[in-house]
């Protein structure tokens, strides 16, 4: 999404091209906000006049693809109440949403979340959870539509 304002004086009427196949014939100053769905170097031009004169601004404007979404997961921690390293939780970069399950080694879940900021206490149903490795699996969707899948282990010392 791209925001554009319109500067010019003295002019009657304004002819936008956006370089996407989209334009826009105004009679006031009002900008205007474009959507570019592809990555690309687009074009676009403003033309002001005022039934005598005109004036021509022109700019390109680059549309990057979105960045895929990231995801970084502890190896272990230490939920034993020191301030430090107390909760479990994983640190996405990118995403727009997280399903996000921890398992014991029964197959069993013991939490999960959709909360992008969400963290785990180690705490199963309001009690300590066992020292042990546990499991985790996760699907995150980026930003830009992408789906990362994964899983791997974490280690609960107290």
């Amino acid at each position: 999404v791209v925001n554009f304002t319109n500067n010019s004086s003295n002019g009657t009427s304004y002819n936008w091209v956006f370089g996407n196949g989209q334009s826009a014939t105004l009679s006031t100053l009002f900008g205007q906000t474009v959507t570019y769905s592809e990555p690309g170097t687009y074009t676009v031009s403003l033309t002001a006049t005022n039934g005598v004169c005109s004036d021509v601004v022109t700019v390109q404007i680059i549309v990057l693809a979105l960045p895929p979404p990231t995801i970084h997961v502890p190896n272990v921690f230490t939920p034993n109440q020191d301030g430090v390293n107390d909760e479990f939780f994983v640190e996405t970069s990118f995403t727009q949403s997280i399903k996000l399950f921890i398992l014991n080694r029964w197959g069993e879940v013991v939490y999960e979340t959709t909360e992008l900021t969400s963290k785990w206490n180690g705490d199963i149903n309001g009690k300590e959870a066992s020292d042990g490795v546990y499991f985790y699996k996760y699907e995150l969707v980026g930003i830009n539509s992408n789906v990362l899948t994964g899983h791997g282990n974490i280690t609960l010392i107290r």
